[in-house]
This record gives structure tokens, sequence and C-alpha cells, in this order.
């Protein structure tokens, strides 16, 4: 699943977008609920409904009708990051909490699920580990079966004598965050097991059956080098898939379940790596850094790679090597592939710094349709299984 860079950060704001990132959550609000602006455009979007951000509510869209519906209210930290069940009956989402006077200086976000037609939404689990700087996807996946999430929460911060921090663990906070483990929610009984025990971080889940992939940002080391690491849900048993010379920003495993593409933000390094999850043999996907967004193909032929060249969005051939980027170089991220094309949110620059907007881009010819022009649309994913609302 396509994914984005996040960061709690300050009143107001849940998730702050840098120079690769996405713009989702910011400025202020009173809770009201308030229709979503229309697109001033309605292409087709073909057989599926997409969810999205939209004003920093959770929106769901089919093109056909004048405007999207808002399934969640507006508040002052907004909502980011809606993730489709399996099944396209619900969406995953985060819920961004305001910092609590005198006990943190940032933010906080929850993980709520909602049913596709707006009912029954349910927070699951609360304070997420979001780290900064480093990580662009998603802090939590829908297990293949829909029954249960594998989410990353913050650990209990580890003692250190009394004082200002030293610059070295300013960046390090920066960098990886808090200590995180991951975490199984299971959605029928409410129950939430521990997966994981490391003083690092530990995050980016994505599924391969009944194993969470998931990678391991290692706190200790001066190159915060990091580790693909799977542990089966069921018996906890973990192994080490492979040591990435640098700090890994997003996993996006494969249609079949049987690869998974790891994006690391080394300088000169390969920006793209295949890991075979039963081998564990490594295949260059890509060879120029840095991705911030990555959707396989439904076929495995090529990926949709955005953040590369900062931040253009390209179309890789996975059997030729190349990158063939969309139409006059189009700043595009977190892609998300179907057979209705890919899926991307555009940001703006100069006057419309800090707005963006939903494109919808031929993976066959580059080309770009725009499926919006109100600025506050981002982090755009298909509906599962073609099912209209």
């Amino acid at each position: 699943m396509p994914g984005v860079r996040r960061k709690l950060a300050g009143v107001g704001v849940l998730l702050v977008a840098a120079a690769l990132g996405v713009v989702l959550l910011s400025g202020g609000g009173d809770g009201a609920s308030e229709d979503p602006p229309p697109p001033r455009t309605t292409p087709r979007l073909g057989a599926r409904t997409i969810a999205f951000v939209c004003a920093r509510r959770i929106c769901v869209w089919d093109g056909s009708a004048r405007k999207p519906r808002a399934l969640t209210e507006r508040t002052a930290p907004g909502d980011a990051t809606p993730v489709w069940s399996p099944d396209g009956s619900r969406i995953a989402y985060l819920h961004g909490r305001a910092p609590a006077r005198g006990r943190d200086e940032q933010g906080r976000a929850d993980l709520y699920v909602i049913n596709a037609d707006g009912s029954n939404r349910t927070r699951v689990a609360a304070d997420l580990a979001l780290a900064p700087l480093v990580l662009y996807g998603p802090p939590f996946a829908w297990s293949p079966d829909g029954t249960q999430l594998a989410v990353s929460l913050r650990g209990s911060p580890p003692r250190r004598p009394p004082g200002p921090r030293t610059k070295r663990e300013l960046f390090q906070s920066a960098i990886t965050g808090p200590a995180s483990d991951l975490h199984l929610v299971d959605l029928a009984s409410r129950r939430i097991r521990r997966l994981t025990r490391s003083a690092g971080f530990d995050g980016l889940p994505v599924w391969s059956g009944t194993s969470v992939v998931y990678a391991r940002l290692r706190r200790d080391d001066p190159r915060f080098r990091s580790d693909v690491r799977l542990v089966d849900s069921v018996s906890g048993r973990e192994r080490l898939l492979w040591r990435a010379a640098g700090t890994i920003n997003l996993l996006a495993v494969s249609p079949d379940a049987r690869r998974v593409a790891v994006a690391t933000g080394r300088p000169g390094g390969p920006g793209l790596t295949a890991v075979d999850l039963e081998r564990a043999d490594t295949q260059v996907l890509v060879q120029r850094c840095c991705a911030s967004g990555v959707a396989w193909a439904p076929d495995e032929r090529g990926l949709a790679v955005s953040g590369i060249d900062g931040p253009l969005m390209y179309v890789a051939g996975l059997k030729t090597r190349t990158l063939r980027p969309t139409a006059g170089g189009l700043p595009c991220l977190s892609p998300d592939w179907s057979r209705d094309g890919v899926l991307c949110h555009r940001p703006y620059d100069g006057p419309r710094r800090g707005e963006s907007d939903l494109m919808l881009v031929d993976p066959a010819t580059g080309a770009v349709k725009r499926l919006t022009d109100t600025g506050t649309a981002s982090d755009a994913r298909w509906q599962p299984g073609g099912r209209d609302i």
C-alpha cells in the first residue's frame, strides 16, 4: 500500500510534510461537519471508489457524484492515511489528538476503523508510533483476512539523566522517533497483543499470509542502518530477511505476497530492492535514490515510484529496468495502482504552497488527468474489489 511521510508536531498539526512528504493535516477547526468542496471536474474513475483525505477528513468518491462524501467530521488535528480493508467494506485511518498541556510536546495519533458508508466509527488503538522524518508508509496494515491490524505503537521512553538533551539525542529522536514495537489488534475482541520487542523503532508493517514484514530502525547504529524482518503472527517466531546499508523509508509487498520492495535513503545506493520473503534473496529494482512512494502493478511487471529526483513520479518497467517519467515531469506523491490507473496527489508550490490535488496517471502513456481542483485532496487509495458505494 502506498504510503506517506508523517509526523505529529505542534498544536493543531498532526502530519507535517517535508520536501518529499505529503500535505495531510494542518490548520485549525471547530469540529463542525461541513460538506467537502465539489471537484471542478468529474472525470470517470472507472469501476472503483476511492478513499482520500479531503480538508483533514476521510472522504469517499466514485467520480460519478458531484462531490465526495465525507465520512468523518473536521477536527483541529485532523484525519489521515485511509487504508481499505481487503474486502473493501471498511477503512482504517489515523485520527490526530492535540498535545496534552504539560504532558508532551507533540500531539498523538489514534487508529480508527469505520464502515465504508460512514457508520460504526470505532477507535481500535491509541498512541501510534510515527517516526518524524524517515518513514513514508502507514504505521498499520490490515491482515489479508481483514480480522486483524498490525500496528506500530509507542513504547515507554528509556530513562535518561535530567537536563537538556545532547545534539546527538535530538538528532536520533528526529530520525528514528520514539521506541516502538509491533502489536496485533484483534478487531472482534478488541484485544491487543505485543508482537515484537526492540530498543529500536519497529514500523512499516505489511502482511504476507500470516506473517508481518516490517522495518527495524536500529537506534544504536551511528548511520541509522535498518533491517527488514519477518515475524509470524501466530507463533511469534522472527527472522532477519535483509540488512539494508541505509535507513529504510518504505516497504511495499507485491500482489502475490512473495516479495517486498524496500526503499532506502542511502545516497548513491539502490532506491528500491526486492527481497524474496521465502529465500531472502535480493534484487535491485530501481538503482536511483530515493523513493517516498511505491505501488506495484497488479501484474507485477511494473512499479509506480514517487520521490525520485524530488518529488517526480515515474513508472518503472521491471523487465527492462527503465524509469519513465509521467507527462510533464509531474510531482505526484503516494501512488496507488489498480486496473483503472495510478492515483497520486500533486503538491503545489508558489501561491498555492501547502495545497494538493488528486491526479490519475495512465501507466502505459504517462498521461495525467486531474481529478480534483480544490487544493484540499491527498492520499488517495482505490477500493479493493471494485464495489461502488
